[in-house]
């Protein structure tokens, strides 16, 4: 880890699968941090340098899909868009209860595998 992250709070018996550079997307706003894929939740876990932020984690089964952008014509940011940044670098998350998460990630094809992999059914069972 570098000295401007955060090691995530791990609970008993998880392990992390995947993490990479990505930033939070809030309305009027992007939390820089890293985003972690364990066995059993998605957690973003803001920088050092973004006080006052709260890690923020969802449980795979909450998760329903993982998606890259679509125009912005094609996407529910058309009326009501927090800060997505470039459609080249958006991942998108549907959850169960209807809601949507956006991150905004560099490598986005590769998190989009990885995501798409760790939160799929078969695997998190």
């Amino acid at each position: 880890m570098s000295r401007f992250s955060s090691n995530p709070t791990l609970e008993a018996g998880e392990r992390i699968v995947w993490h990479d550079k990505a930033k939070l997307s809030l309305p009027g706003e992007a939390v820089g941090g890293t985003l972690y894929l364990t066995n059993c939740r998605l957690l973003h876990v803001p920088g050092r340098l973004s006080r006052g932020r709260q890690a923020r984690a969802w449980r795979l089964q909450d998760i329903t899909s993982v998606y890259g952008a679509q125009a912005r014509d094609q996407t529910i940011y058309r009326d009501l868009r927090p800060d997505g940044g470039p459609l080249s670098r958006r991942v998108n998350i549907r959850l169960q209860d209807g809601s949507a998460v956006l991150f905004l990630i560099k490598r986005r094809d590769e998190a989009l595998a990885e995501l798409q992999r760790g939160t799929s059914p078969q695997h998190s069972a």
